[in-house]
């Protein structure tokens, strides 16, 4: 029967969970410090157009926004990540 589904694959171990959540909640913090660069920026696009071009400053905010959202997302996953690492580590 291995034919058809192939071998099993081995165990890991609570160790090994916890290595994988930490390295995939330091990725987060990365993409966290990238998005709040661009929202920065796009948040000095729509100063800096303010007066002048008043669509491209409203497609800068809109932009923020978006990002803003993404931000907050990316934050609830790091959480829950966080929580999880943190559970695994007191049942281990």
């Amino acid at each position: 029967m291995r034919f058809f589904w192939g071998a099993s694959k081995p165990k890991t171990g609570p160790k090994d969970a916890i290595v994988k959540l930490r390295s995939m909640v330091a990725l987060l913090e990365k993409r966290e410090e990238h998005i709040q660069k661009k929202i920065e920026n796009e948040t000095a696009i729509a100063r800096a157009n303010a007066t002048k071009n008043k669509t491209m400053a409203m497609q800068a905010l809109k932009r923020k926004k978006l990002l803003e959202k993404e931000l907050e997302k990316i934050s609830g996953s790091r959480m829950t990540l966080e929580t999880q690492a943190m559970a695994i580590e007191s049942a281990a």
